[in-house]
């Protein structure tokens, strides 16, 4: 029987559970999962919309394929290699009476929600810039739909980061996968309404779409953000004798990138993403290309949605259990067979849905069992900066594949299967990665006694 049942059934039950100076009875947990699961419901609704929403506007308005890869996925990713390092940096190392996570979040929810309206009105604003200046209306609407798109990532790329370190610091470990199983089932669940019920009318309704979205987004964070309390932490290391900037950078990288045990971490974690960046970017210009319905198109994710509902928190037991590490390269050899059929079968419709299905059942398995993977082999008490330096990698390989990719489609008269075949062989990459992680992480403790390796911060 489940944990929660068997103390639900006996609520005398003085079992506890603890995060560092965080001490959780059953209710407790209850309660913190359902806050931050809002803040979730917020963060994942608008990640599964705006992201096809603004993809389609910028294509209606006259995009290339290069353009769209370097304004929605290469300048995310470019602003998480900017970005990242120094707010997780800044954040590890902040003290204040509200925490060292929720402050950031406090900033960036209001950014985020401006920057949402603000694309909410862009073609109205492109319309008047065209007035004023007689430049093409499309070239102007492009000018606001970039510039607030821009404005919304750097708000995402600071809820992200801060997010996920939240959760480090404040959700007991032994409900890490459980946990992220649940945030996935919120995700699926924004996911599978925006997609079926929504999607269809993106291009038509966009404005309503936009400011519905940005009311959600605040409400959601600041709730969250009001409600969770976060622990005490140590006092952090200061260097009285090297305060400066440029010590401080040199102190990042040093301590980041010097252990052979975090760079096998780091090069396995770029690869996966890297093997299931190819087809998401693209994955609707393909369909477009086969003539695939928008609608049609929604609800297939919707459908695949549907279906990841239904694993997510089993994955996340399961993850708690036998350790994401193993299930993640699994998972990538499965991924790697699946994208090299598809890009060799895919020519219709019929077998796009089919393999598209597949990818999308795949991705969102890796989501899940590998969501709490870094929280179990990074350093806690510096966690937000060893993550940061894992999504530095990961966005400045982003950013280079993306550009290459969204070039060579457009030189090749956009032949999308080529994404599949490219993720077959990233994901082929990745699981070699991963052995030699596994190799590292049974040197290192492994599932029964597993102790992140010290850093020499001198």
């Amino acid at each position: 029987m489940p944990v929660f049942l068997r103390e639900l059934r006996n609520p005398c039950s003085q079992k506890v559970w603890r995060n560092g100076t965080l001490v959780y009875t059953l209710s407790g947990v209850i309660s913190l999962f359902f806050l931050l699961l809002t803040g979730d419901f917020a963060w994942s609704l608008r990640e599964r919309s705006i992201f096809q929403i603004v993809q389609l506007m910028f294509k209606t308005h006259g995009a290339s394929d290069f353009l769209n890869a370097v304004m929605i996925t290469a300048l995310p990713g470019a602003l998480g290699f900017i970005l990242g390092p120094v707010i997780s940096y800044r954040s590890d190392r902040t003290r204040s009476r509200w925490g060292r996570r929720i402050p950031y979040l406090f900033f960036a929810t209001p950014v985020a929600t401006g920057a949402l309206f603000g694309l909410g009105v862009s073609v109205e604003l492109g319309n008047w810039l065209h007035a004023l200046t007689g430049f093409g209306t499309d070239r102007c609407i492009l000018v606001f739909l970039g510039f607030f798109w821009t404005v919304f990532e750097f708000a995402a790329v600071i809820s992200g980061v801060m997010f996920s370190a939240l959760v480090n610091d404040v959700v007991p470990p032994e409900f890490l996968g459980r946990f992220y199983g649940l945030f996935r089932a919120v995700s699926l669940t924004a996911g599978i309404l925006f997609n079926y019920w929504l999607f269809g009318h993106a291009e038509s309704h966009s404005a309503i779409l936009f400011f519905s979205l940005g009311v959600i987004n605040f409400l959601g964070f600041t709730v969250m953000c009001c409600k969770v309390r976060e622990g005490e932490y140590p006092e952090p290391e200061r260097d009285t004798r090297h305060p400066g900037a440029l010590h401080a950078v040199k102190t990042y990288f040093q301590e980041c990138y010097s252990n052979p045990h975090y760079l096998w971490y780091y090069t396995f974690n770029t690869l996966c993403w890297l093997t299931i960046l190819p087809v998401n970017a693209f994955s609707l210009f393909h369909a477009k290309n086969l003539g695939v319905d928008m609608g049609d198109y929604g609800k297939y994710n919707a459908y695949v949605y549907l279906v990841s509902l239904a694993l997510a928190y089993f994955l996340g037991v399961l993850a708690d259990r036998c350790h994401p590490l193993r299930l993640t390269i699994a998972v990538m050899g499965l991924y790697c067979i699946e994208t090299l059929l598809a890009g060799v079968l895919i020519t219709n419709q019929a077998r796009f849905a089919w393999f598209f299905t597949a990818h999308s059942v795949l991705v969102g398995t890796y989501l899940t069992v590998s969501a709490s993977l870094g929280l179990r082999l990074l350093p806690k008490a510096k966690f937000a900066q060893f993550a940061s330096a894992g999504a530095l990698l990961v966005s400045f390989f982003s950013v280079l594949l993306i550009m290459v990719l969204g070039k060579v489609l457009d030189l090749l008269n956009h032949r999308y299967t080529l994404t599949y075949l490219l993720a077959s062989v990233a994901a082929f990459a990745s699981v070699l990665a991963g052995l030699a992680l596994y190799r590292s992480f049974v040197r290192h403790g492994g599932i029964s006694d597993y102790r992140a390796p010290e850093v020499d911060s001198r």
